[in-house]
């Protein structure tokens, strides 16, 4: 092993800083570099991008992992609706014994129940909600974990019986990759809290000047009131029939009758 002196190592430090002239420059520091806020911005843009598309591929299902993964590799966006890839061999947890791996973890839901909930006054009036997570129960999953009748109606079972706080947690982890919910910093930047997204649509009124154009008009609508952005969260098909409460003990009662 070979040491250079204090004197030599700055000399071969100090010769990568010559240029073609051989007059020696001065070593940039980067840490007195401060971006502005239109660069501050834009990289904390890319950020959240990114951070999004993570929580997206792991959260969010209904396509072939892959598949997924092939495509954003190749394209460098994350997209969804891409079917199964032929090389997967129901390997992935979306594609393995048919999702039910999946749907161990991203239990299904009823989707009007949850979006009934989602406007109920307990949830309207909790937003904005610190993001903070403590042991205290006002955290966003303690929303619906403890609320024991709407958990009920929106997973279409009973708490702890079937209904786990990790099947809850998953839940909410989809409506965020979904972007349904979103985080809101402060002007300080000291805190983050949720809210529900909104997305500015064009609301076209009827003619009423008599001058045959459209008076057009945007509003802001909840996301969770439009389809694309349920796409991937783990929701029953709107044609599900719930399952009869106390069904098996009504067969076990007429058996018994006919006897």
């Amino acid at each position: 092993m070979i040491r250079l002196k204090r004197q030599d190592r700055e000399e071969s430090i100090g010769d990568s800083n010559i240029d073609d002239d051989g007059r020696q420059q001065p070593t940039p520091n980067l840490t007195q570099y401060k971006p502005d806020a239109k660069e501050t911005k834009e990289w904390q843009g890319v950020q959240t991008s990114q951070a999004l598309n993570v929580l997206q591929f792991c959260c969010l299902g209904g396509d072939c992992k892959h598949a997924q993964a092939a495509t954003f590799m190749s394209t460098g966006k994350l997209q969804f609706s891409l079917g199964t890839d032929n090389n997967c061999i129901s390997m992935c947890p979306v594609c393995r014994n048919r999702g039910r791996d999946w749907f161990k973890i991203f239990r299904r839901v009823y989707k009007n129940s949850l979006i009934k909930w989602l406007q109920s006054t307990l949830v309207q009036d909790a937003m904005p909600l610190h993001a903070t997570y403590n042991n205290n129960g006002n955290a966003l999953t303690d929303l619906l974990w403890n609320d024991d009748a709407s958990l009920e109606e929106i997973f279409g079972a009973k708490k702890n019986s079937t209904i786990k706080k990790y099947h809850v947690e998953g839940l909410f982890l989809q409506l965020i990759a979904a972007q349904i919910f979103i985080l809101k910093v402060t002007k300080k930047g000291s805190e983050m809290k949720w809210i529900f997204n909104r997305e500015k649509q064009i609301v076209h009124a009827n003619d009423t000047d008599g001058d045959e154009e459209d008076v057009v008009e945007e509003e802001y609508i909840h996301c969770y009131k439009i389809d694309k952005y349920w796409t991937g969260v783990s929701v029953y098909p709107p044609g599900k029939k719930r399952r009869e409460k106390n069904s098996k003990k009504k067969k076990v009662a007429t058996k018994k009758g006919s006897k």
